[in-house]
């Protein structure tokens, strides 16, 4: 358990770059490293960790077809071919009179809906993309990207910074929703199965559709939990790869300004849940993080001794009835289901029921 500190300590101190965290994210980090020793994913895409990660989504591809353990499967391109064999079925039903907003959640670097926007344009259908993110600067990057020389010509984009899994945002969208228009809700790359309270997303998400909006939702099975534990623990300590690998979900000690492979190293294991993963960082060395004051509250420095674990990755991977179940449980109702070939993914279109 994590140690409050009282006295001095030679133990070394940690402190978050300044404002790179708002209030309410220190309050949320607090309490969960205070109550569950754990690290909310989306707090290691802050920092270096945009980069970090949008440099792993990219080359990675290739490191990780490579990898021995690593050739059989990778989400993004498993993703990208069960758009291409559905993408004409999931979105043919939509007149052709009818505007398609592209409302990509947990934009990323914004690459994997890039196939999906094409196709609307050659339609001559798309009127906006608007990338939502709780990082700023990922929005800022995924717009970069599909705006760019290899991008989307004359493509208009919105950027909303939210944290989806705090509230709705139908707000932003009645603003940028025009007539004969309707929002095309991207949730790819596995973002689902990395959220704290993925049924909370969910809900935050239905309630910023309307009639005649739809979801489409990319995730990870549990025929691939094993694969990923296996690979994970197999990298050795400290390689180049091992940090390369880890080293996005981990940016969040970076924001503490502390290197974080001088004080631990990770080991991935599967819960009694079945098909749920948790990346332990397990201490090697003692370290002390400090939250700065929130509000009213003094700063709060928090001991992790060695042989502490926290856990900075929850990753689902569901089974279809699982999955099918959670959407229908939050309200959708299920147009189109497709799992890739080796069952290792799944592409789900949804509507508001």
């Amino acid at each position: 358990m994590p140690k409050y500190i009282s006295d001095r300590s030679n133990t070394p101190i940690f402190k978050p770059t300044e404002g790179i965290f708002n209030q309410r994210q220190l309050s949320e980090i607090l309490y969960s490293l205070e109550g569950k020793q754990e690290i909310p994913r989306k707090y290691g895409y802050f920092g270096v960790g945009v980069e970090k990660w949008s440099n792993k989504s990219i080359s990675g591809m290739e490191q990780l077809l490579a990898h021995s353990d690593g050739k059989k499967f990778n989400m993004f391109i498993a993703q990208y071919e069960m758009i291409r064999k559905t993408i004409d079925v999931a979105l043919g039903a939509i007149p052709e009179h009818v505007k398609i907003n592209l409302v990509d959640v947990g934009c990323g670097n914004g690459f994997p809906v890039y196939p999906v926007l094409k196709y609307i344009q050659d339609r001559k259908q798309l009127a906006k993309y608007i990338a939502i993110d709780i990082v700023p600067e990922m929005c800022d990057l995924a717009i970069k990207n599909l705006t760019g020389p290899n991008g989307i010509k004359n493509l208009k984009t919105v950027k909303c910074v939210h944290d989806f899994e705090d509230g709705h945002f139908a707000d932003t969208l009645l603003k940028e929703r025009d007539v004969d228009t309707v929002n095309l809700f991207c949730f790819f790359s596995n973002t689902l199965g990395t959220m704290v309270d993925g049924h909370r997303a969910l809900a935050n998400i239905r309630d910023s559709m309307t009639e005649g909006d739809l979801l489409w939702i990319g995730n990870t099975l549990f025929n691939n939990a094993l694969a990923l534990e296996t690979f994970y623990n197999s990298l050795e300590i400290n390689s180049d790869l091992y940090k390369y690998y880890h080293g996005d979900a981990l940016s969040f000690f970076e924001s503490f300004n502390m290197d974080w492979w001088d004080f631990g190293h990770v080991q991935v294991k599967q819960s009694d849940y079945n098909g749920l993963l948790k990346y332990y960082f397990t201490v090697t060395k003692s370290f002390i993080l400090e939250i700065p004051k929130i509000e009213k509250q003094d700063p709060v420095q928090i001991e992790f001794n060695e042989g502490a674990e926290i856990v900075f990755v929850r990753l689902k991977n569901y089974t279809e009835t699982d999955l099918i179940g959670e959407l229908k449980e939050a309200g959708f109702k299920i147009k189109l289901l497709n799992v890739s070939d080796d069952y290792r993914a799944a592409l789900v279109l949804v509507s508001v029921n």
